[in-house]
């Protein structure tokens, strides 16, 4: 009776090592494609996913800074190092690393089109995104091309003269107040969730006027998640930076260095972000010049929960930016902490 009773627990273990690994077989590898179009190119190095499923990251992939003397300097990219062009994917990176160390390429990119999703639900988790010049992770275009906020900030990008800030100003009507205004009470969902990343973006050779575009995480869609992570931003918008309603970012710790980019840039920015929760988040500000007015930047979003977060370095918890009277941001606040100097020394 002992012999089979240890040969049905000898049988359970083989059962369930079988089903681990065929549940690990299912996790589709990454591969890195090389399209240089030159010897040893890296700079336009990428990957796809076009099709939903579980992915791994098996290997840091780097995107390589390249100097072309023909061309005068240092080549630019303005491109991503994977995009994703399906719904219902997870890419677990596993530990491992996206670094975009040429000129305007940044981690990860998804696209829809405008006033509709067609790339939903996306996962990514447990890895580094890292740029040198632009943005972790975005996922724009819902709103048109451009992703604006308020008025002052989509100006400062463009040129001095008058002639350009007439245009900026009809850009932004085009291209951001007309698009949000046809889907503001039925935002499409997205749905993301990043988790357990390490993100750190900065904003070097970008001119400053233009820095608005430069995010941590940039995301236009609804009911997105932000939970467990690392985001720092050096020099550029925002840490993280959601346009839509039900957004939760829960559990991080956001830190925003140098200066902000534009006047409402911050470690959080939320536009149109009705029923969104900040929670338990630890937010600092490590600014020398410019530092932002607050820790948290609203635009237009109402009944927005922030409660017990830490705020380090900016005495501002949140700060509401409305340039319109149908804009009525709203706030309700909880448990949030300024810890003085000895609070952080002791770990509170």
């Amino acid at each position: 009776m002992q012999i089979s009773q240890y040969s049905r627990s000898a049988a359970v273990i083989l059962l369930l090592a079988y089903l681990v690994e065929s549940v690990a077989g299912q996790c589709v590898s990454i591969e890195r494609r090389r399209s240089g179009d030159y010897p040893g190119a890296q700079i336009d190095d990428a990957f796809e996913v076009n099709k939903p499923g579980r992915y791994c990251l098996t290997e840091d992939i780097e995107v390589g800074r390249k100097f072309v003397i023909s061309e005068g300097g240092e080549r630019a990219s303005h491109d991503p190092i994977g995009f994703i062009r399906a719904s219902d994917v997870e890419i677990d990176m596993q530990g491992h690393s996206l670094m975009a160390n040429a000129l305007g390429t940044w981690g990860l990119n998804l696209e829809n089109d405008e006033g509709q999703v067609r790339i939903a639900r996306l996962t990514v988790r447990n890895g580094t995104l890292r740029s040198r010049s632009d943005s972790g992770l975005r996922a724009a275009h819902l709103l048109g091309s451009y992703f604006g906020s308020i008025r002052s900030d989509f100006t400062l990008t463009f040129g001095d003269d008058e002639i350009e800030r007439r245009n900026d100003r009809a850009l932004l009507r085009d291209y951001i107040v007309e698009p949000l205004s046809k889907i503001r009470n039925k935002f499409p969902a997205t749905g993301h969730r990043l988790l357990n990343l390490t993100v750190d973006v900065g904003a070097w050779g970008i001119h400053p006027q233009r820095r608005a575009w430069q995010n941590g995480i940039a995301i236009q869609g609804a009911g997105n998640e932000i939970r467990d992570s690392t985001i720092t931003t050096s020099d550029a918008h925002a840490g993280i930076y959601l346009f839509g309603p039900n957004q939760v970012i829960e559990n991080n710790t956001i830190i925003f260095k140098g200066s902000r980019s534009a006047p409402s840039g911050a470690p959080i920015k939320l536009h149109a972000a009705d029923n969104s929760i900040i929670r338990n988040n630890t937010i600092v500000v490590e600014g020398w010049i410019g530092n932002p007015d607050a820790a948290i930047s609203l635009i237009d979003s109402r009944n927005v929960v922030i409660e017990n977060n830490r705020i380090i370095g900016v005495e501002q918890l949140y700060k509401v930016w409305d340039e319109r009277p149908d804009q009525r941001s709203s706030v309700i606040e909880r448990g949030n902490r300024f810890p003085s100097l000895w609070e952080r020394i002791w770990g509170r």
